[in-house]
């Protein structure tokens, strides 16, 4: 009967419930994450090749479903799946690929496994430094995450690394910090394993009550586990630890339970090791008849099955039993096969031990000096790798061959080596030893007895503690019951606070919206009445040119006066934020008040500009709060100075402020005006008896732009003397964030089904997409830009979304704010469909915000443009997006196909799905079946999709651009020095005469001339 452990038992119902989840869920996504989790459940089963099958299917729908997350866990389950299949060339390269992945989409947990797999691979390579390198760049990132496991794989790996090099203390840190780390995730196998390696290292470093801990540790998880094997090797162990303090009784236990299991599970080799540690520990008790006799029984057994490592454990004890009955040669014949064998199986540990026995033999023999050099070299490798128990034997042999040389001073100074060392290891020997393990054992029942009474103690001051707790409770309740009327009423309070702001918050927010609804639905009208102006001065008599003029004038005036009103709404309700930038805040003021000199002169009025110093430093402020501040301020004074009148601005700055003073001669402002002049709509005139034009924004929006630069406005003014005085003070905004608009211009890849539906019959012509729920303004826009292109309409975005992935035009012009759905839902959309996102999109708007700008272009539009607009700049436009998509398709049409690194107009995924077909085409050249419905489904493409695509992308059917990249491929193999026919077939081409007449085509000559003229121009 089979015995299933509960680990395996857990790991198979795992995978049971992880393949139901599977069957059952509709989302590709959820399917890969699914995949690839019992991907990395297989193989902790055993089971790798159904591993790798999942993790491959998990890689494919990632691909399909564009997952990269779930992709780059595919390529992390398809390495560490061949890497137990043993493939480390695909190790490798899954590897390599996860890493690359990683880098743009940060997992410290898969980087660091991946490293793990990568230092597995470098190990079985016996590249140890590289794979060492792998192992501790993985445990420096999985120490971010919270995968204990993965940490202690790390450290356990780079421990058995240190071990094979002989390196014991880093290798014992290794497995030590390994160790707590399975520990804490409870693994029973790992925990097992890993304490009785740190027993085995700690018990070479001569730490034996170190070692004895670890060792009954993994005794006991394998015992649990149900793990036979690693019964036998650790029980192995003990008896090795208790046979060097001479227990020799428990040593004899341990070492029967070996052989006896090894029997029972019929294992002749480790049958064989069992004999060989009871040889050993007769050799120990000085019976060498008896071990001598069972090293006969492992003899056998190692002989008959060739088993080299057998047969050196043979040689090793059978040389020691020789030495210790004085017959030297036998026992040096023994020990020269086990070096050999030492040198070829790569264990210098046990070649080390050979050669100390050697050494000592030959000082036995006479043999002094090479005695002496092979003693040295043991002695060195047992001080530098902390086997204090080996070096008494050392020294014992060193100083026997100090005084056979007379060398009485270096024997004296050996011999209080030895004594040292003899004292040291006394105390992992004699009784002291013993007392420690006998401590291991007894420990358990005193550490329950203290448990026991700790127990009992803290159920007492529990019980304590209880009693003292219901009593304060008694006491907090009365409290509480006492206090509960004014905490309710405090909170109604609050709530009617809560309510009267957000009531405050949704007026203001519905004014800003009203405002900007009635800003787009009056720049609407305004570009219609702009671009048929345009139109009409273009055509009109010089007798209307100043008609036309005044016209522009007026609706210039009246766009000005709509930004203003809604930039005023905006500041007062918080949502308005300011540009920054660095310069010299004087000229700029200088330049915006010599714009006024014109207007000056025309009214007779004297306009001076006064600076305190010339020499000024940089200053941080907002350029179009600074405009619409000087500007406001003159127009203002230019309004109330009559003719012959005077206007002077004075500007400074101190300290980290810009001061500001506007002063003119005019009729002055009442003393009961000035506490109201600065509030939206106030007018000093009354409506009935207007005597100047204004709105009474414009103070207003100079207070709210003072104010939002961190400064302030004033105004002193007399009837009497006549004249205003305005004070302006802005503050330098070195510390504020510094807002900086940014130009976008990204690009996705996409194509859909098209049909005939425009309102030209010339098919060659661009096609351009207008979506735009004003009926006048879509036929405004179509009308005029001519005869250039053929067009298709939509009303709303909704209409515009289902056009648009009919059809696929060359250009999509859309408005934004539109009922159903808006035009930047629209961009989004379609930018996110990998069938229409190569389109670019140019988006109209009556928002002048620049933040409604960046919100626009991020979505993906190419080009934005405000209401209202000039008709001369929206075709400038137009021509220039669909020129740069002419010119990209014009770069396929030569005889070198440009790779996707060779395309920057191109976005970033539109280059990488190049890529990708240009790896289907490579890696089937040779395929002559290879074609378009092929590499529609690698790309999980239909045919006619792709085909729209490629069409659209490059200007050549994917037929074409597969036929044009194997005749490019054609071209460097007849380069290198095959003739037509091989070539023809390395590409894909059964036919020779086909395959000549298509090259021939495509660069005007045959291929038999590509040899003769090797590197000529193809043209």
């Amino acid at each position: 009967m089979t015995v299933v452990n509960a680990q395996d038992q857990e790991i198979q119902e795992k995978i049971s419930l992880l393949k139901k989840a599977l069957s059952k869920t509709k989302s590709e996504q959820k399917k890969v994450d699914l995949l690839n989790e019992l991907s990395r459940f297989e193989m902790q089963e055993g089971a790798c090749k159904m591993a790798v099958l999942h993790a491959h299917k998990a890689e494919k729908l990632a691909q399909k479903s564009h997952y990269t997350k779930g992709l780059t866990s595919a390529y992390v389950s398809l390495a560490a799946a061949y890497r137990d299949c043993g493939a480390d060339k695909k190790l490798f390269y899954y590897s390599e690929k996860g890493l690359k992945n990683l880098k743009i989409n940060t997992n410290y947990s898969d980087e660091a496994f991946l490293y793990f797999q990568l230092g597995d691979y470098y190990s079985g390579k016996g590249e140890k430094e590289k794979s060492k390198e792998y192992l501790q760049k993985g445990i420096t990132l999985s120490e971010k995450t919270d995968d204990l496991v993965l940490q202690a794989n790390l450290h356990s790996f780079l421990a058995n690394l240190y071990s094979q090099e002989a390196k014991y203390s880093d290798a014992t840190q290794h497995f030590t910090k390994a160790l707590a780390l399975y520990k804490k995730s409870d693994k029973t196998s790992k925990i097992a394993w890993t304490a009785g390696n740190a027993g085995l290292l700690n018990y070479w470093q001569g730490n034996r009550v170190v070692a004895l801990r670890h060792f009954n540790l993994s005794l006991e998880k394998y015992i649990e586990s149900n793990n036979q094997e690693g019964i036998i090797w650790i029980c192995g162990q003990l008896g090795n630890l208790y046979r060097s303090i001479k227990d020799f009784d428990k040593a004899l236990a341990y070492f029967n339970r070996v052989l006896a299991l090894n029997k029972k599970l019929g294992k002749k080799l480790e049958e064989g090791d069992s004999y060989l540690l009871l040889a050993g520990l007769y050799f120990e008790k000085k019976d060498i008849a008896k071990s001598n006799e069972i090293l006969e029984k492992a003899n056998r057994i190692f002989e008959e099955y060739n088993d080299t490592i057998g047969l050196h454990g043979v040689y090793g004890q059978l040389g020691a039993n020789h030495f210790e009955q004085k017959k030297y040669d036998l026992a040096l014949e023994a020990l020269n096969k086990q070096i050999e064998i030492s040198k070829k199986i790569d264990t210098y540990r046990k070649l080390i031990h050979a050669q100390k026995l050697v050494g000592a033999i030959y000082i036995e023999t006479g043999r002094i000096k090479e005695g002496e050099e092979l003693l040295n070299k043991t002695f060195d490798y047992f001080v530098a790798n902390d086997e204090k128990q080996s070096l008494p034997f050392v020294y014992t042999y060193l100083v026997k061959a100090d005084s056979i040389k007379g060398d009485y001073k270096s024997a004296f100074e050996h011999y209080k080596k030895l004594v040292e060392y003899r004292e040291l290891t006394k105390e992992t020997k004699g009784d002291t030893e013993k007392l420690a393990i006998r401590y291991e054992f007894e420990k358990k029942e005193v550490v329950a007895k203290a448990e026991l009474k700790t127990k009992q103690i803290q159920r007492n001051v529990a019980m304590l503690g209880l009693v003292v707790t219901f009593l304060i409770l008694i006491v907090v309740f009365f409290l509480f019951r006492l206090r509960n009327k004014k905490i309710k009423i405090e909170k109604e309070n609050i709530a009617l606070s809560k309510r009267e702001v957000e009531r405050i918050v949704e007026t203001e927010q519905f004014k800003v919206r009203l405002l900007a609804n009635i800003s787009h639905e009056f720049r609407t009208p305004l570009t219609l009445i702009n671009g048929h102006l345009e139109v009409l001065e273009k055509n009109g008599s010089d007798e209307d040119q100043m008609h036309f003029q005044e016209m522009k004038s007026s609706s210039k005036h009246l766009l000005q006066l709509i930004n203003q009103l809604l930039e005023l709404s905006k500041m007062e309700s918080t949502s308005y934020t300011l540009n920054y930038k660095t310069g010299f805040i004087v000229e700029e003021t200088k330049a915006l008040v010599e714009a006024f000199f014109s207007l000056a002169e025309q009214k007779n009025i004297q306009l001076k500009f006064q600076q305190e110093t010339k020499q000024q430093d940089p200053f941080v402020f907002s350029q179009e709060a600074l405009s619409i501040i000087v500007s406001n301020l003159l127009s203002n004074a230019f309004k109330f100075t009559p003719d012959g009148g005077t206007i002077t601005v004075d500007v400074a700055t101190k300290e980290e402020f810009f001061l500001l003073k506007i002063t003119d001669s005019g009729t002055g402002i009442a003393a009961e005006h000035i506490p109201y002049i600065f509030d939206r709509f106030f007018q000093i005139d009354k409506p009935s008896n207007r005597t100047y034009e204004g709105s009474g924004i414009g103070l207003a929006l100079v207070k709210e732009l003072a104010l939002l630069h961190g400064g302030k406005v004033s105004v002193e003014s007399s009837i009497e003397q006549g004249g205003s005085t305005f004070y302006v003070q802005l503050k330098n905004a070195r510390m504020e964030k510094q807002v900086v608009a940014q130009d976008t211009n990204t690009v996705f890849i996409q194509s859909v089904e098209n049909q005939t539906y425009t309102s030209s019959q010339n098919k060659e012509l661009p096609l351009v997409l207008v979506v735009e729920d004003q009926t006048e303004l879509r036929r405004f826009i179509i009308t005029n830009l001519g005869d250039e292109y053929r067009f298709a309409e939509a009303k709303n975005g909704k209409e515009g979304i289902q056009l648009a992935e009919e059809l696929v035009p060359d250009l999509i012009i859309s408005d934004i704010m539109m009922p159903d759905t808006s035009g930047l839902i629209l961009c989004k959309t379609l930018k996110e469909n990998i069938f229409t996102s190569h389109v670019p999109i140019l988006l109209l708007t009556a928002k002048a915000d620049q933040n409604d700008k960046i919100a626009g272009l991020e979505t993906g539009a190419d080009d934005y443009l405000t209401k209202p607009f000039s008709l001369a700049e929206l075709k400038l436009r137009v021509r220039n997006i669909v020129r740069t998509r002419q010119l990209l398709r014009q770069k396929f049409e030569g005889t070198t196909i440009p790779t996707p690194d060779e395309l920057p107009e191109l976005s970033s995924r539109d280059r990488e799905l190049l890529a990708q077909i240009n790896d289907s085409i490579q890696h089937h050249l040779s395929d002559p079946q290879f074609g378009v419905p092929e590499l529609a489904d690698q790309l999980y493409f239909s045919s006619s999709k792709l085909n729209r695509k490629m069409k659209s992308l490059t200007g050549t059917t994917p037929a074409e651009y597969i036929r044009n990249i194997r005749l490019q491929k054609a071209v460097e193999l007849l380069k290198e020095g095959l003739n037509v026919t091989e070539a023809g077939w390395e590409v894909g081409f059964e036919d020779a005469v086909y395959f000549s007449k298509v090259f021939k085509k495509r660069f005007g000559h045959p291929p038999s001339r590509v040899n003769r003229v090797d590197s000529c121009a193809i043209k």
